[in-house]
């Protein structure tokens, strides 16, 4: 018998003031991570834009006053609609990035994040779980989509 697991789940979205068009630009270029992402400093390696499952990148953060590396791997792919990725941060820790964008009027997008991590269980996963990794990882999420909705907004 293994270590059990914690698994949780953050949901959240966001409407924006412009086409989905305009949105998925954004969502499909992770380049551009660090400009709506607080806790991004940097990503590598990845490709000019997201349009194939299997491409992967290395995002390069900042979480808990400690840097981190992780890469990330396309696991779903629906064009102009659904990116699904998977990454995974250290010490057991995986992470499930699904972003959904639909069309809620002409020029008004609605995108929704859904968030699934695993953290180890035992010592560690209490640990992290009394560090706040939950509220964190809340709280990045609607950064994330504020930032989001800022970009496509502003570029607009």
């Amino acid at each position: 018998m293994g270590t059990p697991t914690i698994v949780t789940t953050i949901t959240r979205a966001v409407d924006i003031d412009a086409d989905p068009g305009s949105v998925w630009q954004l969502l499909e270029d992770v380049r551009r991570l660090p400009e709506y992402s607080p806790s991004t400093l940097e990503v590598s390696d990845a490709p000019e834009r997201l349009t194939t499952v299997g491409q992967s990148y290395t995002q390069v953060g900042k979480l808990l006053g400690k840097r981190y590396r992780s890469t990330w791997t396309v696991t779903d792919l629906e064009p102009g609609r659904r990116i699904r990725s998977e990454g995974t941060i250290g010490a057991g820790v995986r992470y499930c990035l699904t972003q959904n964008l639909t069309a809620v009027g002409k020029s008004k997008s609605r995108l929704e994040i859904v968030m699934d991590y695993t953290l180890p269980g035992g010592p560690l996963g209490r640990l992290a779980s009394k560090a706040g990794v939950a509220a964190r990882a809340t709280r990045e999420a609607e950064e994330v989509l504020d930032g989001i909705r800022s970009t496509v907004e502003r570029d607009r």
